[in-house]
């Protein structure tokens, strides 16, 4: 990505800018969130995809915060059994970064896991992962 480190960092790491690097489709909206985010902080939101009939709310807690280095969002409580999102910055040079995400995640739920399938739900989050990384682009990147 054409943008320093520290400009990409406090982009990802600016709460308000959540909503934005989320795919349209899924209208989320922050609840309530600790400001500035740093270690430690909790943010709670809510996504009402358009194929889903009730709203779903996901509640993190921000964990290994280094600044312009990474940090990880952890699942409290939410749709998964498990969730534990890294994301790493790294500087390629002068305003050149590399954004890295390592995602684990456990079952959604027994029902939507059998109707859906693994596939559907990392389909979804590549897509989600492709319309971020677009977002931030645009959002970042010289004209």
């Amino acid at each position: 990505m054409a943008a320093s480190v520290s400009a990409v960092f406090s982009f990802y790491t600016n709460v308000d800018n959540v909503p934005r690097m989320a795919m349209p489709d899924l209208n989320l909206r922050i609840l309530r969130a600790d400001r500035p985010m740093r270690q430690g902080a909790r943010i709670l939101f809510a996504t009402r995809p358009r194929f889903a009939p009730l709203e779903v709310t996901w509640f993190l807690e921000i964990a290994d915060f280094k600044p312009n280095e990474g940090f990880t969002d952890r699942l409290i409580k939410g749709p998964f059994s498990h969730w534990e999102h890294r994301h790493e910055f790294r500087s390629l040079g002068e305003n050149r970064t590399a954004v890295e995400d390592s995602l684990e995640f456990g079952s959604a739920n027994p029902l939507l896991d059998r109707l859906a399938g693994i596939g559907f739900v990392v389909s979804k989050l590549n897509e989600s992962f492709r319309h971020r990384e677009r977002v931030v682009r645009e959002s970042l990147e010289p004209r």
